[in-house]
């Protein structure tokens, strides 16, 4: 039971690490596309 417990946390981390990477690109390529918008709006 403990050994179950302990491979589930670990599973939970790894997940919430991956969604945070994955959060943290999608607020980066949003601000790519953004940028991109008023850059081409300039010229």
């Amino acid at each position: 039971m403990l050994k179950y417990k302990f491979v589930r946390v670990s599973t939970d981390s790894v997940a919430l690490r991956i969604f945070k990477h994955s959060f943290f690109v999608i607020r980066v390529w949003e601000f790519h596309i953004y940028f991109l918008t008023i850059y081409t709006s300039i010229l």
